[in-house]
């Protein structure tokens, strides 16, 4: 009892302004020191906005102001199988026992990437999504290369062409379940910790789940001058004859971006074609599999770029948290 009264008398119901300071230095103080970028917050490529707060950092957070969360959930479920819960976190201080703040969120199997699938079109013979219509002859084909049997159908074998394909329902709603359930308690222990700790001016709400689809629709920023320039090539179709060239000229580009070097580039263009099982020598390539590598090689690249501009959005972050620790 004397302990619970002398926790009590410790309470405090409101804090100062220097308190409230040193609140502030410690959040930015535990970002600059402890956190680290793409695990404990995130920046989504071409935008301006605050780093978003990822579960890994907002539980490190929890464990700088001895935090400690607790859930409850409501859950609906619908006739035609779809879940959708709502989750408050309620995050209490462990030494004291208080209540210190909550967040809420939900998560339902109606958001579009459980409640949609991509359907394919599948092997008759195999089961397999691996029907790809041929560019060489008028029919369809099970590539063996994606896992499928190698079998060639006739371009209007009813068996292929009256099969759905593109976005249809998903069927399989139970199998995100807990999914669910795990993404919206995530989503609320991070604006319960946005909420208590007041990281909101230095951390956005979490957007991990939904990154995919925000990197390909946030609006591009205008590249800077030395990365608008490409070097204007003289091949007009990239072939297996040629290949080796374009390679060669594309590694001094990369790193006059700063893409990464050229080793680099030609490492993973290696690791690319050997996990594809392409042949060793370029010459003995088809033309698709040139037209693969090349699409290969502008995904890698925009993936460096944008690798480089978080790292000086980085930068730029960690100068004023500099200045705020002085």
């Amino acid at each position: 009892m004397s302990n619970e009264l002398a926790i009590r008398n410790e309470i405090k119901y409101e804090l100062s302004v220097d308190e409230v300071i040193d609140h502030v230095k410690k959040v930015h103080n535990v970002m600059a020191k402890a956190m680290q970028a793409d695990h404990h917050y995130g920046v989504i490529p071409g935008t301006n906005s605050r780093p978003t707060l990822l579960k890994p950092g907002a539980e490190l957070i929890c464990v700088m102001f001895r935090l400690g969360p607790r859930y409850r959930q409501e859950t609906i479920r619908e006739d035609n199988g779809h879940l959708t819960i709502t989750c408050t976190c309620e995050l209490w201080h462990t030494p004291t026992n208080t209540l210190q703040g909550e967040g809420m969120a939900s998560c339902s199997t109606r958001e579009k990437k459980y409640a949609w699938r991509q359907a394919n079109r599948k092997c008759p013979n195999c089961g397999a999504e691996t029907i790809f219509k041929s560019k060489q002859d008028p029919g369809w084909y099970c590539w063996t290369k994606k896992g499928g049997c190698g079998r060639q159908f006739h371009p209007d074998d009813p068996s292929i062409t009256e099969q759905e394909t593109g976005r249809v329902p998903n069927e399989d709603l139970a199998e995100y379940y807990n999914t669910v359930l795990k993404m919206a308690s995530k989503r609320a222990l991070i604006a319960a910790v946005l909420n208590v700790t007041a990281a909101s001016d230095i951390f956005t709400q979490d957007l991990e789940d939904f990154a995919p689809e925000h990197v390909k629709e946030a609006p591009k920023e205008q590249p800077k001058q030395a990365a608008q320039e490409e070097p204007k090539s003289k091949l007009k179709r990239i072939t297996k004859d040629n290949l080796a060239q374009f390679i060669a000229a594309a590694g001094p580009h990369y790193e006059a971006n700063g893409w990464g070097t050229r080793e680099e580039l030609e490492e993973h263009i290696d690791k690319i074609s050997v996990g594809l099982g392409y042949p060793h020598e370029f010459l003995n390539w088809s033309q698709q599999q040139v037209n693969h590598l090349v699409e290969e090689m502008k995904v890698y690249r925009a993936k460096r770029e944008s690798e480089k501009e978080e790292r000086e959005q980085i930068d730029g972050l960690k100068q004023p948290l500099a200045e705020v620790e002085g």
